[in-house]
């Protein structure tokens, strides 16, 4: 459990290093740098809203929405540690880490820091923490589609508990 914190906290700090940079470095440059040709570009934005700046102005509820989930997150992953089930653990790690990071952000400035833009088409800006909370919900979608029955199918588990093992008739004799 140990490593699951801290793997947390350098995803935590690593996102707030990134939008310190962007609120410093990034603003003073004018809140625009290219980063790779035309492709991608820094660009600041104060996002007061969700992904894709859904809800705008919700600063309250998106704090208090975001502590809900997490502490459900948290409760889940503490639940599920013992069950070695890793890609479940770690896909809840990153969206965990992912929301901690946007909630301090939300909490500080009352919006999020966003600095990643696609310049090649459109595409809402975004940041580090979107990063991981996307590649965390990936892995969730991962386990779901093609682990989940193995782990949490109560009826395939009810199934294979009633089934005769071999040498039985299953006459109950």
């Amino acid at each position: 459990m140990v490593l699951t914190f801290l793997i947390m906290a350098i995803l935590i700090f690593a996102d707030q290093w990134i939008k310190f940079w962007a609120q410093t470095k990034l603003v003073a440059a004018g809140g625009y740098m290219p980063l790779w040709g035309k492709f991608v570009e820094l660009r600041y934005v104060q996002n007061t809203g969700a992904a894709f700046s859904i809800g705008e102005n919700s600063t309250l509820f998106f704090i208090i929405f975001t502590t809900i989930m997490l502490i459900c997150i948290m409760v889940l992953i503490l639940h599920l540690y013992k069950r070695k089930i890793h890609l479940l653990h770690w896909s809840l790690v990153l969206i965990m880490a992912g929301g901690i990071g946007n909630l301090i952000d939300r909490i500080c400035y009352g919006y999020v820091v966003d600095m990643f833009n696609f310049a090649f088409f459109d595409f809402p800006v975004f940041n580090f923490a979107d990063v991981i909370i996307c590649i965390g919900t990936g892995l969730l979608f991962l386990f779901i589609l093609f682990f989940y029955d193995k782990h949490f199918d109560d009826k395939k588990k009810k199934e294979q508990i009633q089934e005769p093992s071999e040498g039985e008739d299953g006459a109950g004799i």
